[in-house]
Protein backbone atom coordinates (compact mmCIF):
# COMPACT_ATOMS: atom_id res chain seq x y z
CA UNK A 1 0.00 0.00 0.00
CA UNK A 2 1.68 3.14 -0.97
CA UNK A 3 2.22 5.76 2.02
CA UNK A 4 -0.13 8.88 0.94
CA UNK A 5 1.21 12.23 2.37
CA UNK A 6 -0.58 15.65 2.65
CA UNK A 7 -3.32 16.57 0.80
CA UNK A 8 -3.94 13.01 -0.56
CA UNK A 9 -4.02 11.19 2.91
CA UNK A 10 -7.41 14.39 3.34
CA UNK A 11 -8.82 13.67 0.00
CA UNK A 12 -8.57 9.94 1.06
CA UNK A 13 -9.81 9.85 4.11
CA UNK A 14 -12.82 12.51 2.69
CA UNK A 15 -13.82 9.88 0.98
CA UNK A 16 -14.16 7.24 3.19
CA UNK A 17 -16.08 9.13 5.43
CA UNK A 18 -18.54 10.34 2.81
CA UNK A 19 -18.55 7.05 1.54
CA UNK A 20 -19.80 5.61 4.80
CA UNK A 21 -22.48 8.60 4.82
CA UNK A 22 -23.40 8.40 1.10
CA UNK A 23 -26.94 7.31 2.06
CA UNK A 24 -27.93 9.75 4.78
CA UNK A 25 -26.93 12.77 2.77
CA UNK A 26 -30.54 12.65 0.78
CA UNK A 27 -31.90 12.27 4.13
CA UNK A 28 -29.97 15.78 6.02
CA UNK A 29 -30.85 17.48 2.83
CA UNK A 30 -34.33 16.97 3.08
CA UNK A 31 -34.80 17.08 6.89
CA UNK A 32 -33.55 19.82 7.72
CA UNK A 33 -30.63 18.05 9.72
CA UNK A 34 -28.00 20.13 7.19
CA UNK A 35 -26.31 21.88 10.27
CA UNK A 36 -25.97 18.84 13.13
CA UNK A 37 -25.04 16.09 9.57
CA UNK A 38 -22.00 18.28 8.76
CA UNK A 39 -20.65 18.64 12.75
CA UNK A 40 -21.05 14.84 12.92
CA UNK A 41 -19.57 14.17 9.29
CA UNK A 42 -16.88 15.97 9.23
CA UNK A 43 -16.53 15.86 12.99
CA UNK A 44 -15.79 12.04 12.50
CA UNK A 45 -13.33 13.26 9.24
CA UNK A 46 -11.26 15.38 12.01
CA UNK A 47 -10.90 12.16 14.04
CA UNK A 48 -9.83 10.36 11.46
CA UNK A 49 -7.26 13.14 10.30
CA UNK A 50 -6.01 12.83 13.74
CA UNK A 51 -5.24 9.07 13.58
CA UNK A 52 -3.09 9.62 11.38
CA UNK A 53 -0.84 12.43 12.73
CA UNK A 54 -2.68 15.32 10.75
CA UNK A 55 -3.51 18.47 13.06
CA UNK A 56 -7.19 19.03 12.72
CA UNK A 57 -10.11 20.90 13.84
CA UNK A 58 -13.56 21.96 12.63
CA UNK A 59 -14.69 24.98 12.08
CA UNK A 60 -17.86 27.17 10.60
CA UNK A 61 -18.75 28.36 7.32
CA UNK A 62 -22.20 30.07 7.91
CA UNK A 63 -24.23 27.48 9.58
CA UNK A 64 -22.05 24.55 7.94
CA UNK A 65 -19.28 22.93 9.27
CA UNK A 66 -15.93 21.83 7.20
CA UNK A 67 -12.53 20.63 8.62
CA UNK A 68 -9.25 22.68 8.60
CA UNK A 69 -6.03 20.76 8.76
CA UNK A 70 -2.75 21.37 8.76
CA UNK A 71 -0.63 19.83 5.93
CA UNK A 72 2.73 20.39 4.92
CA UNK A 73 2.96 23.85 6.97
CA UNK A 74 -0.56 25.02 5.81
CA UNK A 75 -3.92 25.11 6.26
CA UNK A 76 -6.45 23.47 3.88
CA UNK A 77 -10.14 23.31 4.31
CA UNK A 78 -11.62 19.65 3.84
CA UNK A 79 -15.93 18.87 3.46
CA UNK A 80 -16.75 15.68 3.01
CA UNK A 81 -20.09 16.33 2.52
CA UNK A 82 -20.10 19.90 0.71
CA UNK A 83 -23.86 19.31 -0.50
CA UNK A 84 -25.01 20.03 3.23
CA UNK A 85 -23.66 23.57 3.08
CA UNK A 86 -27.09 23.99 1.58
CA UNK A 87 -25.28 26.03 -1.76
CA UNK A 88 -25.60 23.39 -3.86
CA UNK A 89 -28.72 21.82 -4.68
CA UNK A 90 -27.72 18.09 -6.06
CA UNK A 91 -25.52 15.31 -4.44
CA UNK A 92 -22.08 16.42 -5.76
CA UNK A 93 -19.58 13.75 -7.18
CA UNK A 94 -17.35 14.19 -3.91
CA UNK A 95 -15.40 15.79 -1.17
CA UNK A 96 -14.13 19.56 -1.58
CA UNK A 97 -10.74 19.82 -0.39
CA UNK A 98 -8.94 22.98 -1.46
CA UNK A 99 -7.30 26.27 0.06
CA UNK A 100 -9.56 28.86 2.02
CA UNK A 101 -9.03 30.93 -0.75
CA UNK A 102 -10.72 28.08 -2.75
CA UNK A 103 -13.19 27.13 -0.03
CA UNK A 104 -14.40 30.59 0.22
CA UNK A 105 -15.25 30.65 -3.52
CA UNK A 106 -17.21 27.60 -3.61
CA UNK A 107 -18.97 28.34 0.08
CA UNK A 108 -19.85 32.07 -1.23
CA UNK A 109 -23.56 32.49 -0.52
Amino acid sequence: VERLEGVGVVLSLAEEVRAKYMGDIHQFMSGGWSEHGSAEINGELVERLRAHGVKARLARLGRHWVVVAEVEGREIVADAVPELSGLFNEVLPGPFVGTREEAKELYRA
